[in-house]
């Protein structure tokens, strides 16, 4: 994952230099060394110059500002800081680290538009809008996706928020909502509009926020114990927010309810004993998420006798496909297990037995209605 610097940031580059056994600091061969130059994405050098110790010997740091009216990255154009190094043995050693720059308004909008909530059902729920710079216009309206034309809530202007402002001069502005407007159940769409001066276009941040069952919370640390042993930080990209959960756990139960026999299972009407295979069928999804996320941020790197290689989607490959070789071999007679449990008759020789079903041995195919089948199949114990 590549650094993103915005415009008007300052950010200390460091490097270290050593020898291959990672204990002894490389010696320069001059004052003039380590070196850096950092070049922008049309590739030219926009600051140079000779980076200074940085604590213990062998670590090294340089401080950069990235300009107001800086090129921004556009596709695959970085900003990058190369860094040399020539030892008094004249042995020369090179760095490079590349980066983003963005400019500030873009790069918060891109980081909300992503974010998901949690809230419960009559609750009352606190909506934030993060901004770095202070807008001139800022509303917002709450629409329940079952209906995205009436706004079930809305905050007309700047002044009808509550204002405050971070360490790092962002404005932070936030607005209680009543619990009655969040009487249903399911996903709601806030809906801010942003402009930051008076001739700036309107930009539309969207945020989602699910109003679940308390019941989601106690199901939550079990995927997280799961999946995630090592109880990840959430300020790394490789953890799992509790929003992030819910939707590996809706999309689980829609993975389990698609099973044969099909079925129209919700958290609420679940049997027992498909718990366990409902975990199953999160983990899977979450983990697939996690492959490609973790195939984006491999990387290697080389050097004259030493090399590093990080890329851990061989161990997810296994794990999703054992995942899914368990659901596979044991769902589908689960689930008939459980039908056949429900249906109020006998069996005869693992089929139901009634008098009708007894009589009942030729079916017409030519005058059965299709829709009859899940239930025609069933009389034959077929289900």
């Amino acid at each position: 994952m590549s650094l993103v610097l915005t415009r008007g940031d300052t950010f200390s580059f460091k490097a270290s230099f050593f020898e291959d056994d990672l204990v002894t600091p490389l010696v320069p061969i001059g004052p003039e060394y380590p070196s850096f130059s950092v070049f922008d994405i049309n590739n030219t050098i926009v600051s140079s110059g000779t980076a200074v110790q940085d604590g213990l010997a062998g670590n090294y740091a340089v401080s950069f500002s990235v300009a107001p009216n800086a090129a921004l990255s556009q596709g695959n154009s970085s900003w990058r800081i190369e860094w040399t190094m020539v030892t008094d043995s004249a042995r020369q050693v090179s760095k490079k680290i590349s980066f983003d720059v963005q400019d500030a308004t873009k790069q918060q909008v891109e980081a909300v538009k992503d974010q998901s909530f949690l809230s419960l059902k009559d609750k009352p729920y606190r909506a934030m809008f993060i901004s770095p710079v202070e807008p001139v216009l800022l509303s917002l309206e709450i629409f329940n996706v079952l209906d995205d034309q009436t706004p079930v809530a809305t905050v007309g202007a700047v002044g009808d928020f509550d204002v405050t402002t971070t360490p790092d001069g962002s404005f932070v502005y936030t607005k209680d909502i009543p619990g009655t407007v969040f009487d249903k159940e399911g996903m709601y769409l806030l809906n801010f509009s942003v402009s930051d001066t008076a001739t700036s276009p309107i930009d539309f941040v969207i945020q989602r926020l699910f109003i679940i069952q308390l019941k989601i919370y106690a199901i939550i640390p079990s995927v997280r114990m799961f999946i995630d042993r090592l109880q990840k930080s959430q300020s790394i990209v490789y953890a799992y927010t509790d929003a992030d959960i819910f939707e590996y756990l809706k999309q689980g139960m829609n993975i389990l309810n698609n099973f044969f026999p099909r079925t129209c299972y919700n958290i609420t009407t679940l049997p027992g004993s498909l718990g366990t295979y409902w975990l199953y069928a999160t983990a899977w999804h979450a983990l697939q998420a996690q492959f490609i996320l973790d195939g984006e941020l491999a990387f290697n790197s080389s050097g004259q006798t030493t090399s590093l290689e990080v890329d851990h989607t061989g161990a997810y490959s296994e794990a999703i496909g054992r995942m899914m070789d368990y659901m596979n071999e044991n769902i589908s007679k689960t689930k008939l297990e459980i039908r056949r449990q429900s249906t109020p008759v006998a069996t005869v020789a693992g089929r139901q037995y009634s008098v009708r079903g007894y009589q009942n041995y030729v079916f017409n195919l030519r005058k059965t209605n299709s829709i009859d089948f899940p239930e025609l199949l069933a009389g034959l114990g077929l289900l």
